[in-house]
């Protein structure tokens, strides 16, 4: 297993990475954690890879899951936080096959490096140049290879009443940096642009009820397949605000 120190970032780079140096800050987030790796193992089930990229791996919940004796698994996150957690998590006997990147995706170098499947989730919210951040995606997948993407839609029902629940709650705590806002309609813009196709999308979302997290994570997990339905059989889906789609890239 190799390991690359990451550059100091700066920036809105810089701002965001100082809170995410915070591991519990996502680690908190455990229903969207568990619902981006069930979604991702199920898109990985079906399309061949041997190289994967996870940009913004977290603690490698999402994609460490993927990892056999068969691929290589290359772990990527600002964070030191996070890598070290990430590390901590890779099997020993697995080891060999993982690689894990302290760095900034939009200053590394991959040199002739290719992947069958990249792995983008909770991350083009916090993009400097989400356009930028895609091309770079593309340009790193093999032809036909695939890219799993994470977003949310700020213009949907629930995406609405999510931000205006925010906009009230930022009154008395301001955002410590700000963040992308999406609709469906300008990220596949951006995906078209950089000739991606849409292969699957889950779509899912809770009620932006204050404190309905606090019920804990199997309760709403439940409740999200009970709404939504499997991972492999999307329901509901107006109501839903967080995206996670499977895209190819032109063979």
């Amino acid at each position: 297993m190799t390991y690359v120190p990451v550059a100091p970032a700066s920036g809105k780079s810089a701002r965001v990475k100082a809170v995410f140096e915070d591991p519990q800050r996502y680690l908190n987030r455990r229903l969207d954690i568990g619902v981006r790796a069930g979604v991702v193992k199920s898109y990985a089930s079906r399309v061949y890879f041997r190289r994967v990229l996870d940009i913004g791996c977290g603690d490698g919940s999402v994609s460490l899951p993927l990892l056999n004796c068969g691929n290589h698994v290359t772990l990527l996150d600002f964070s030191s936080g996070m890598t070290s957690l990430a590390r901590s998590r890779v099997p020993e006997e697995l080891a060999g096959c993982v690689d894990v990147r302290n760095e900034d995706f939009m200053t590394a170098s991959f040199g002739a490096d290719r992947f069958g499947l990249i792995v983008c989730v909770g991350v083009l919210a916090h993009a400097d140049s989400p356009d930028e951040l895609i091309g770079k995606i593309a340009s790193l997948l093999v032809p036909g290879g695939h890219l799993i993407l994470e977003f949310t839609d700020a213009y949907s029902v629930c995406g609405r009443l999510g931000r205006a629940i925010r906009g009230v709650h930022e009154l008395v705590a301001p955002a410590r940096f700000p963040v992308n806002l999406f609709s469906y309609r300008r990220v596949a813009g951006l995906l078209a642009a950089r000739h991606l196709r849409f292969v699957s999308e889950y779509r899912y979302g809770l009620p932006p009820v204050p404190g309905l997290r606090l019920l804990g994570r199997d309760a709403l997990h439940r409740f999200v397949r009970l709404v939504y339905g499997p991972y492999d059989d999307n329901r509901n889906t107006w109501l839903g605000n967080e995206y996670i789609c499977l895209l190819t890239a032109p063979a």
